[in-house]
C-alpha cells in the first residue's frame, strides 16, 4: 500500500469487524501501523490463547 501512498506508511484503525483483520493484514507492508491492536475485541492481533495471529507476522 505504501507504493500507492507516496511511500508513506499506512496507519489502520481496527476495532469491530468487518473487515476482518486477516483481510486487512494482506494489504499492509512492512512499516505500516495497526492501531488499537490490543483492544480485547475479536478483531485484535492476538488469538484467544494469547498468541500472535499468523496474518500479522512478517514473512
Amino acid at each position: 500500500m505504501q507504493r500507492e501512498n507516496g511511500g508513506l506508511p499506512l496507519m489502520v484503525h481496527i476495532g469491530n469487524n468487518p473487515p476482518n483483520l486477516d483481510e486487512i493484514a494482506d494489504l499492509l507492508s512492512a512499516g505500516d501501523i495497526i492501531t488499537h491492536c490490543y483492544n480485547g475485541k475479536p478483531n485484535r492481533i492476538l488469538t484467544a490463547s494469547g498468541e500472535l495471529r499468523a496474518s500479522v507476522t512478517a514473512p
